[in-house]
């Protein structure tokens, strides 16, 4: 049965994969955001990223029962707590992140404000399927009674691409620059003697698109440092590999499907000052981590195959509705 799709999205003009695979798959598709969802002839609600980003979209879902309004599925990329075994502790926010929650700021993106979200949201009966980007997410909601599925997020052309420039960055890290952490992080490696090219932010701007694309190009290493220790992000390591660097990560909980020591390498901070200067006098073990890091980015873990997966789950949830 073809559905009719409505996919929530953060930022104006950002549409693409997602929509495209689904059309691809004989459902129609169109890209809204957060004050511009109709419920007429939707049948499904896809969130892309956070539910939390779209108080305005929540609120028209809320004034309908579960029988009048379309199905609501989320695929959540955002990070949550730690589940118990994991050997990490659960985050302590920063200043802005507390500031956020106090002012009730849409943008909140914190462990804790996502995961209050979407508990309040199932209790709810509002979410008819979950999926997460991480076993490591996985394994804590359903530590929570949330049922959630796994699909990790999948390379697509819009990530970057291989563009044969010279390598003339040693170390690279995109990201925001107003975290704690991520600055204290960098400050340490530049008094070590390791010469990073540290750039922001996430948003859109000149660290996205096809300046990204060169950047990371340059780059003979490409860092992964999270806000919080073991924390997983699929979409950096998407980048780094899928632009042919080699991707240094701190340790990560639960980094499936991604394996350390083949597709990319596990460091502590404390000790990333050797394993940089050890890679970047390796040529060859660099080179080749970076080769199986973009072969399994680029043929394994697609974009396409993410979708396969995502859009089964879909159709199935439409079945057991009706």
């Amino acid at each position: 049965m073809k559905a009719r799709v409505a996919v929530l999205r953060r930022w104006k003009g950002k549409t693409g994969a997602v929509e495209e695979h689904l059309v691809k798959h004989g459902h129609e598709a169109s890209s809204v955001f957060d004050n511009s969802l109709d419920l007429a002839r939707v049948d499904v609600v896809w969130v892309q990223g956070n539910i939390n980003w779209y108080p305005r979209a929540r609120a028209v879902l809320a004034r309908f029962g579960r029988r009048e309004r379309p199905a609501v599925m989320v695929w959540h990329s955002e990070p949550l707590p730690f589940p118990r075994d994991s050997g990490f502790p659960w985050p302590r926010l920063t200043a802005r992140e507390i500031a956020k929650i106090v002012l009730r700021d849409e943008r909140a993106t914190d462990v804790y404000t996502n995961y209050y979200r979407l508990r309040q949201l199932h209790r709810q009966g509002m979410i008819d399927l979950c999926v997460v980007t991480s076993r490591s997410r996985q394994q804590f909601l359903e530590e929570k009674g949330i049922p959630a599925e796994f699909v990790p997020l999948g390379f697509h052309e819009g990530m970057g691409r291989l563009m044969n420039l010279e390598r003339d960055i040693d170390v690279l890290f995109i990201g925001s620059l107003d975290d704690s952490r991520h600055r204290r992080a960098l400050r340490f490696l530049k008094r070590k003697g390791i010469d990073v090219k540290a750039l922001g932010s996430w948003k859109p701007g000149p660290t996205w698109g096809e300046t990204r694309t060169q950047l990371i190009n340059r780059a003979k290493i490409f860092l992964n440092i999270q806000r919080h220790p073991g924390q997983y992000s699929g979409y950096r390591m998407l980048l780094g590999m899928g632009n042919g660097a080699m991707v240094l990560s701190e340790p990560v909980h639960e980094p499936f499907p991604y394996e350390p020591g083949a597709h990319y390498v596990e460091s502590t901070i404390h000790d990333m000052p050797e394993t940089i200067t050890r890679y970047l006098s390796d040529e060859p073990s660099r080179l080749a981590i970076a080769a199986r890091g973009h072969g399994f980015a680029t043929e394994s873990l697609t974009i396409g195959r993410s979708m396969r997966q995502m859009i089964s789950l879909m159709e199935s949830m439409l079945e057991n509705r009706r």
